[in-house]
């Protein structure tokens, strides 16, 4: 723990709303119709595998015309085939078998149980888990490589391998979907924790629906017979209560150097948790109370695990929670935990923190006359830390909430252009941070490409500008030059910017020209100013507000 006490400033991912593929919207699933809730239609469909046997779910979908799509806009949730680039369908009211690795309809499985997930963290969470509308896809490829992908708002499952049946079974979704949770709350780096948070809301998922819990992921996928690498019964891929009998994970803090990678380490938070939902009075609903609270209002993105244990237990003591309970769960996995009562007295400056992918922040350390941010866009976050990770009793207000708002975990989200005073309260001890976000941006999506001109004209349409170059960037070679005042210099390379700067093309024409056929442009490489044919037609720019 340091000495002294400030702020750290930190950035967590963005919000933006991707568009739709021109076939996309030329189908009838993605007419605006077609995603209110009044086409939604009461379907159902075969899923299960040969392990669990043939079952029929009712699936919410969205009907046009005689056709049942895989949108369910009242959870914000679809589904599709990773071969397919539109959401499928199937002819209204019955989606019948279409049998892959002995899973009956993987599609089904994907998107009952996508939906199951969402009305969990609506009951227990009394929330959205994310903030866009989601899609599962079912990987086509046989292995058991499933990930949560940002950049296009999409869980990825697989379809398994030789030990396993298709892994669209609920846990393993309620796992990928947590990561999209994660990362708009704390933004966890540390791989531990974020995969041990992401196996807790799979076992979530099935006592939200089953009524108990059998702490073993992914076990309806696992084939029988099917051996792990150490020669034991594959019941399941991991083993919450008991994470060393995969072979390779720990369940104790002080081996956490042996682990090799995030989803063996993560067996310290994964014991934890097992332990604590089975202590009494408590159980898996409980527990994952606390531990979600902990992830959207005391962890960090640089949380170690004893300090993310301190926030577990603040969000159980705010819960009206026993929280001996809580000591005793991660004393059994090595971990000690801090007291309640460890509150700073006072603050002292702000500071960048460690890694931020913000270009400006990243080399400064910061006092709290540092003026960032002078920019902004809809949804931009950072986050307003203490320099201290037991400091929970903060009271954080905003002076003007249509300029930023700010969670009680220190997140501060903008919300349009002018003043705001954000304060921190401890112990009567008050710290004022003063924002300005006056250069107000937007990332725009037209239907189709627009070159250099047509972007003018467009921004001018949205009655609004397309920047200066110096609004967008102060570099002017090959290696960033941070600085406040300028977007990109400022945020760096965050969403929605990095969406819109992939393959190395430009992100946005500057309203700045170079000569009469080349104008300034940002791209991806290093964010730095480069010239671009004013004929070149790309989707995405920066509109400024005038």
């Amino acid at each position: 723990m340091r000495n002294s006490f400030g702020l750290f400033l930190s950035v967590i991912a963005l919000t933006i709303i991707h568009p739709v593929s021109a076939s996309a919207r030329e189908d009838p699933a993605h007419s605006d119709d077609s995603k209110n809730t009044k086409n939604l239609y009461a379907a159902t469909g075969v899923g299960g595998n040969e392990k669990v046997g043939k079952t029929q779910y009712p699936l919410n979908v969205t009907k046009v015309g005689n056709n049942c799509y895989y949108i369910d806009p009242d959870r914000n949730i679809a589904a599709r085939k990773d071969a397919q680039v539109d959401i499928p369908n199937f002819p209204c009211p019955f989606s019948g078998e279409d049998e892959t690795n002995g899973g009956f309809n993987p599609l089904n499985d994907m998107f009952y149980y996508l939906g199951v997930v969402v009305d969990m963290y609506r009951s227990y969470l009394d929330s959205e888990f994310y903030s866009k509308q989601i899609t599962g896809v079912v990987v086509s490829r046989r292995e058991d490589n499933d990930y949560f992908d940002a950049n296009t708002s999409s869980i990825n499952v697989a379809l398994g391998d030789t030990t396993e049946y298709p892994l669209t079974v609920l846990d393993v979704i309620g796992h990928e979907v947590a990561h999209a949770y994660t990362m708009e709350h704390s933004a966890l780096v540390s791989g531990g924790m974020n995969e041990a948070f992401s196996d807790m809301s799979g076992e979530a998922a099935k006592y939200f629906l089953y009524g108990k819990s059998d702490y073993l992921w992914a076990a309806n996928a696992m084939r029988p017979g099917a051996l792990q690498q150490n020669g034991q019964p594959k019941d399941a891929i991991r083993y919450l209560c008991d994470p060393t009998r995969d072979g390779y994970s720990v369940d104790n803090y002080k081996d956490i150097d042996k682990a090799a990678n995030a989803h063996y380490s993560a067996g310290i938070y994964n014991k934890a948790f097992c332990l604590l939902s089975k202590s009494p009075s408590w159980d898996p609903k409980l527990a994952f109370q606390v531990f979600a609270r902990a992830n959207a209002q005391y962890w960090a993105p640089n949380t170690t695990m004893p300090e993310g244990a301190c926030g577990v237990l603040h969000a159980a003591k705010d819960l009206g929670r026993n929280t001996p309970d809580v000591r005793t769960a991660f004393k059994g996995v090595g971990i000690d935990v801090c007291s309640t009562q460890d509150i700073p007295r006072a603050f002292t400056k702000i500071v960048a923190f460690g890694g931020t992918p913000l270009y400006a922040q990243s080399t400064t350390d910061w006092s709290t006359n540092v003026g960032f941010p002078k920019t902004g866009f809809p949804g931009a976050r950072f986050r307003l830390m203490l320099d201290s990770t037991s400091a929970y009793d903060t009271i954080w207000r905003s002076s003007d909430e249509s300029v930023a708002t700010v969670g009680q975990n220190g997140m501060v989200t903008l919300r349009g252009p002018g003043e705001a005073t954000i304060t921190a309260s401890v112990n009567s001890v008050d710290i004022q941070y003063q924002i300005s976000p006056n250069k107000w941006f937007f990332i725009a999506t037209p239907t189709r490409s627009l070159n250099w001109s047509q972007q003018k004209d467009f921004c001018q349409s949205q009655g609004a500008v397309l920047p200066a170059i110096e609004n967008l960037t102060s570099s002017t070679g090959s290696v960033p030059s941070p600085k406040i005042g300028a977007l990109f210099d400022e945020w760096g390379d965050v969403e929605p910017l990095t969406v819109v700067l992939t393959g190395g093309e430009p992100l946005v024409f500057s309203s700045t020209l170079q000569s009469a056929n080349q104008a300034y442009a940002v791209f991806k490489a290093g964010n730095v100013r480069l010239t671009r044919s004013i004929a070149e037609k790309n989707f995405y720019f920066a509109c400024q507000a005038k």
